[in-house]
């Protein structure tokens, strides 16, 4: 919404918010968003608008996941007697070890085969983007050496990673919403565990993930997973006088370039066979103007 009241009248005249609601009785369960979703579409279409961008600042998790033992439902159960409890702690484990981890500056990812140091980092999308080197009082430290916990949280990472996440209502709904008629860019958050994938649904095919920068400096932002497109997404100072960070800023500025560009009688960057034309899946944290020059026509 603050983004839409920062555009010239003209250009906030041509674009229109819808808010779904995904949350229901049994929680935000991806075959209860879509109905809500569809049911915006047609509503919208009704009134003429055929062109749509559909934000999704949000990451997948599984109902039930053997390997790690979770449960949604038993999940949900649990939250409605214990509203602040965590996911890290319906695993058994302490949820100060997932902070503890995108706090340490030694750490520049993680996935499923453990942590990588500073030291350790390759090239992790462009290099305007990187994070500088690690100066000052904690030297670059190899992996071994770090002493954080890691069975906890990785087996967070192979909940959000699970490759079932792959067959979902909600990516049948975008596959299957191609029409001439119908345009519909799906943008997703790309999450925020330092990992060199997006989590679903930003790493779907279809659907253009976005990755968190710092602004002005352009410095990628430490959290931040790799993405398709970088945008701002650090540092916003809230009411409370905390600033916060997260690609779940970065998507939404994503979204509404793109509802910019589908307002034009011929958008640039519009839908190619089957995928946005910025999706295309190298996660390499790609400015978003510079995709847009390589990408686009």
């Amino acid at each position: 919404t603050q983004l839409h009241t920062l555009l010239p009248p003209e250009a906030a005249a041509n674009i229109f918010l819808e808010q779904v609601d995904i949350a229901d009785e049994g929680g935000y369960r991806s075959d209860l968003i879509v109905p809500a979703i569809q049911s915006a579409v047609e509503e919208l279409s009704a009134q003429g608008i055929s062109r749509f961008v559909l934000n999704l600042s949000f990451a997948f998790i599984p109902c039930e996941d053997a390997e790690t033992g979770f449960n949604f439902l038993e999940f949900a159960e649990t939250r409605r007697d214990n509203p602040g409890r965590s996911l890290v702690e319906h695993l058994g484990g302490d949820p100060q070890v997932v902070q503890s981890l995108l706090t340490d500056s030694r750490v520049s990812y993680i996935d499923e085969s453990g942590l990588a140091s500073a030291g350790q980092e390759g090239d992790r999308g462009s290099p305007l983007l990187a994070a500088p080197a690690e100066t000052g009082e904690i030297p670059p430290t190899p992996e071994a050496e770090i002493q954080t916990p890691r069975g906890q949280e990785l087996r967070l990472l192979r909940l959000f990673n699970n490759p079932k996440l792959q067959a979902d209502p909600l990516r049948d709904f975008l596959r299957e919403s191609r029409r001439d008629d119908l345009i519909i860019v799906p943008v997703a958050s790309a999450g925020n565990f330092k990992q060199r994938q997006p989590f679903y649904p930003a790493r779907w095919p279809e659907v253009i993930s976005v990755s968190a920068n710092e602004g002005d400096n352009l410095r990628f932002w430490l959290h931040s997973n790799n993405a398709d497109v970088s945008a701002p997404g650090a540092w916003f100072l809230f009411e409370d006088g905390l600033y916060r960070a997260g690609t779940s800023f970065a998507a939404p500025v994503v979204s509404m370039l793109i509802a910019l560009d589908l307002t034009q009688p011929e958008p640039m960057c519009g839908i190619r066979g089957n995928r946005p034309v910025l999706a295309h899946g190298s996660y390499d944290n790609q400015l978003l103007g510079e995709a847009v020059t390589q990408y686009c026509r």
